[in-house]
């Protein structure tokens, strides 16, 4: 039986992408190909085969990937290998993208619909500055692979159905098929606080220093809240520099030194401990960014706002989980604003989320992912 290509990157992923389908029964080899020509980071990497961009090993790869049934693409985030990748692809061998999110959010066409007024404005003006004072600096784009390489895919994979909707009517891709995958069971993203609960009254916001949190939009709505002795915490670890910088400043004229931000890079599991001082999370987010906090929220039972126009609360609403949104719920006339759930509530979203996400529940799905790429 022809094996399963794994293609992954030097990303937090992949380590999680080896690990679940390394075992002999899962038919899978892996190919890690490095964004640059450093040591890899990735955890797992003596599992894989060590390919660079432009070396002979890639032009040999291309030549032998007749010899898989399926390739999978975990991302599609860089045009310079997977272009040549996709074009090289033989006719019969199964294409199968993990839905990441950026590299279709991120399109110059679409992606100012997913921020906020004022955020869209401020990105506007940063924009505009660096066109005048760094016009003698070459601007460097973002790189997309061309929609037409997408014609190669044919299977959508990612946890959210919601996602794959977006994804095959954004590419006008009728025809490419959805099967449900996950990265990580909620036991995992829960790691060492799984038996825990929130047991703090802060407040927090986003997940990166990134324009589409909505973070500018967010703070004109909370500055209109008395949020008494509340601290405010706010991620903002890996993103865009400027944002690094031009958040903290809006939030401590607001805040004062109830603002709290997460300049360093800190393990899942020590960033989950410090939630756990939160009964509140807001995830201001139009597109489906922050899941992974989104979900862990939820466990330790806060109550978590995101916006209406987010395609994630389509999501949460059909797995059954009580949210609450940025629109109608996060305002000064509400009397349960910032109010403990109760317990009741955050049992059932325990229960649906290990029905969702369980470990059980992944391993299963990732077994029947593989039979569909290994069918003949």
């Amino acid at each position: 039986m022809k094996k399963i290509l794994h293609i992954v990157t030097d990303e937090k992923f992949s380590d999680y992408a080896i690990r679940q389908f390394s075992a002999p029964e899962m038919c899978s080899e892996f190919v890690l190909i490095p964004s640059n020509d450093g040591n890899v980071k990735v955890k797992l990497a003596d599992q894989c085969t060590i390919v660079r961009q432009r070396s002979e090993a890639f032009k040999t790869l291309l030549q032998n990937l007749g010899n898989y049934c399926a390739v999978v693409l975990h991302g599609m985030h860089w045009p310079n290998w997977q272009k040549p990748l996709l074009e090289a692809m033989p006719d019969g061998v199964k294409v199968a993208w993990v839905f990441w999110g950026g590299e279709l959010y991120g399109q110059p066409d679409i992606a100012n619909s997913f921020l906020a007024t004022v955020d869209k404005c401020i990105n506007s003006i940063h924009e505009l500055q660096k066109k005048l004072f760094d016009k003698k600096k070459k601007q460097i784009q973002r790189a997309f692979v061309p929609k037409e390489c997408y014609s190669h895919v044919d299977y959508c994979l990612t946890a959210l159905p919601v996602e794959y909707d977006f994804a095959k009517n954004y590419l006008n891709r009728p025809d490419m098929k959805y099967l449900w995958y996950n990265y990580y069971s909620i036991e995992e993203t829960m790691g060492t606080v799984f038996d825990k609960q929130c047991h703090g009254s802060n407040i927090w916001i986003g997940n990166s220093a990134t324009i589409s949190c909505n973070y500018f939009d967010t703070i004109l709505r909370l500055r209109k809240i008395e949020i008494g002795d509340r601290e405010v915490i706010v991620p903002l670890s890996y993103g865009l520099p400027w944002l690094m910088n031009y958040v903290p400043r809006v939030y401590r004229r607001v805040l004062g030194d109830k603002f709290k931000p997460l300049m360093d890079f800190v393990p899942r599991d020590e960033y989950n401990e410090k939630m756990l001082s939160c009964n509140v999370m807001i995830q201001p987010h139009y597109l489906s960014q922050g899941v992974g906090n989104i979900l862990t929220g939820l466990w330790l039972g806060m109550r978590v706002y995101i916006s209406e126009k987010c395609i994630t609360a389509d999501y949460l609403k059909q797995i059954g989980v009580t949210f609450f949104t940025i629109e109608h719920d996060l305002r000064k006339s509400n009397p349960d604003v910032f109010a403990p759930l109760p317990q009741s509530v955050i049992d059932h979203n325990r229960q649906m989320l290990l029905k969702e996400t369980s470990m059980q529940r992944t391993r299963e799905a990732n077994k029947q992912l593989v039979e569909e790429l290994t069918r003949r």
